[in-house]
């Protein structure tokens, strides 16, 4: 298991971070046009991250020297998420590149509510109270359309 795998089935978040290069680039699975960069900007993610998904599992993890994919099942709340973690590594096997995938639709919901305050509010208050109220009614109902177009889908 690679040792940034390694953290997360550990649930040691530092251990994760440890393995981050100082260039890394973290693409997010929410926002298409924005991309964290630089090791203290990915770990503060990572880290939010950490405080907002329970109980990880690591279901998958393989790969060569240059690419990894970890997969994880885990919780947002009651809600459960799946997130695959597609990593290229440097030649000193730290992670230069995270391009993140998350699914269900009511997961992701989750995590964005859970996660986007706790990421504005490094930058003020009144950032973090604006992205609560404008990703809570997200939240809400991703999973009722879940629920809905499921029963659309299938009858």
């Amino acid at each position: 298991m690679h040792p940034y795998a390694a953290g997360i089935a550990a649930h040691d978040i530092e251990r994760t971070i440890g393995m981050l290069a100082p260039d890394v680039v973290l693409h997010s699975p929410i926002l298409a046009s924005y991309r964290f960069r630089g090791a203290p900007d990915v770990a503060s993610v990572l880290s939010a991250a950490a405080a907002v998904v329970h109980e990880p599992e690591v279901v998958a993890d393989f790969g060569d020297d240059d690419r990894r994919l970890v997969g994880i099942r885990a919780t947002v709340g009651a809600r459960p998420i799946e997130i695959t973690h597609l990593l290229r590594l440097d030649e000193s096997d730290q992670v230069s590149e995270i391009r993140l995938f998350v699914r269900p639709l009511p997961g992701l919901a989750a995590l964005l509510a859970g996660l986007g305050p706790r990421l504005a509010a490094r930058h003020s208050w009144a950032r973090a109270t604006i992205t609560r109220f404008a990703t809570r009614p997200i939240a809400a109902i991703a999973p009722f359309y879940d629920r809905v177009a499921t029963r659309l889908v299938t009858r």
